[in-house]
């Protein structure tokens, strides 16, 4: 999971991260687990000092 994560942000490192695009990445996530048939979504995103997303 990690690696793909880091694949989906991967182009905004340093960069302005717009609430859309950070939607359409958490819906791109959300889906990795369910073609998985895993149970596993992206609840929500904390944002933090210096502009760090925590994905919850």
């Amino acid at each position: 999971m990690h690696r793909i994560v880091e694949d989906k942000f991967h182009d905004g490192y340093g960069k302005t991260l717009h609430i859309r695009l950070l939607d359409d990445i958490i819906s791109s996530i959300n889906g990795w687990y369910m073609e998985r048939g895993l149970f596993g979504l992206v609840p929500g995103v904390e944002f933090h000092c210096g502009g760090i997303l925590r994905l919850g």
